[in-house]
């Protein structure tokens, strides 16, 4: 058994509400190995194995959480058409700050009908009421 291969059996166990020993022998016999309890007794290794685990899972939690950088979609409308749709946008949505209407615009690559959509919808779901 490789170390590489205790994350993947440790949530196969986990998933399968599997007790240890009862794990173990089932590996065991899947893999054509004799089950002897006295192996599989924790020790320092086995220590030093969950230490490493505990320390990658953290490295991949930090890693995911990282903000990722902000990449700009590219409109599918020229910049003239795409300043009179945000300018459209702004006269339908008064309320709303200019940043969030073009945020919403460009999250949808210029198309003002999903633009008004969207944020009809979410004006809606904010007042609770269509």
């Amino acid at each position: 058994m490789q170390a590489s291969e205790l994350p993947e059996l440790l949530d196969t166990a986990a998933y399968h509400n599997a007790q240890n020993e009862d794990f173990i022998k089932q590996l065991c016999a899947e893999r054509g190995l004799a089950y002897d309890p006295e192996q599989w007794r924790a020790g320092p290794q086995a220590d030093a194995v969950l230490e490493e685990l505990a320390a990658l899972k953290t490295f991949e939690r930090a890693n995911f959480l990282k903000p990722r950088p902000q990449v700009e979609q590219p409109l599918d409308v020229s910049e003239d058409e795409a300043r009179e749709d945000i300018a459209n946008l702004r006269r339908m949505f008064p309320g709303l700050a200019e940043d969030a209407v073009v945020a919403v615009y460009r999250g949808f690559a210029g198309n003002f009908e999903t633009a008004v959509e969207m944020l009809s919808l979410a004006l809606a779901e904010g007042h609770e009421h269509v």
